[in-house]
């Protein structure tokens, strides 16, 4: 992919200027199909969170990783999106890079923000060991109830998941978080899509926030 200017480049590479950068690059290369997106996405339990993820035949996570970011989470954050993302991929700065290559697994994608630029050092190789727990953890009370035959809604969420993981397959259980990463996000993506263009704006990126977990 050619190398994508960033209109609000910056002496440093700040997190705005990072995700910017990367939602231009992927309206760009989704340009004519439809993609989801969604930004700041809680997922699964405890708190986790994925800084950006977009859609389409596969769930794609993105880790941005700022000049002003530590590191020291990064390889903990990596492990638990490989179990639940199709690909992921770290957006860090020339600071990091050296560091970020050493912290990652070579499965992961590597992108360079440099002087208001944003490109691709290594393209994220696809996570065919997804976990079961991970992905049922991502699913909603109502879908994993129309999932499972004779589950009740009385059940906790909690039951719900664990009979999901014994009883759904790798594949049945992928395909139900994918609808939900649908049925949560599509609405507030096509909003930015069609409020946008190419030349966006911090404040644009709101649109594409949402307070409430994926598994809520």
């Amino acid at each position: 992919m050619p190398a994508l200017s960033n209109g609000h480049s910056t002496k440093h590479g700040t997190e705005i200027s990072l995700r910017l950068a990367l939602v231009r690059r992927l309206r760009e290369d989704s340009y004519g199909s439809y993609a989801v997106f969604a930004s700041e996405a809680r997922y699964g339990s405890g708190d986790r969170r994925a800084d950006f993820i977009s859609l389409t035949e596969v769930a794609h996570a993105f880790e941005i990783k700022s000049d002003f970011d530590s590191l020291a989470r990064l390889p903990a954050q990596m492990k638990d999106y490989a179990k639940t993302f199709d690909l992921v991929t770290v957006v860090t700065t020339v600071q990091h890079l050296q560091k970020v290559r050493k912290l990652i697994s070579k499965k992961a994608g590597l992108w360079l923000y440099d002087a208001g630029t944003l490109s691709v050092v290594r393209n994220a190789s696809r996570n065919y060991r997804l976990s079961k727990l991970h992905l049922a953890s991502g699913c909603n009370k109502d879908s994993l109830i129309g999932a499972l035959h004779g589950a009740k809604a009385a059940e906790r969420i909690e039951t719900l998941q664990g009979l999901a993981v014994k009883k759904l397959n790798i594949a049945e259980l992928r395909d139900l978080f994918h609808r939900e990463l649908q049925r949560r996000y599509s609405a507030t993506s096509e909003c930015f899509v069609k409020e946008t263009d190419g030349q966006l704006e911090p404040e644009d990126l709101l649109l594409l926030r949402r307070a409430s977990r994926i598994a809520a």
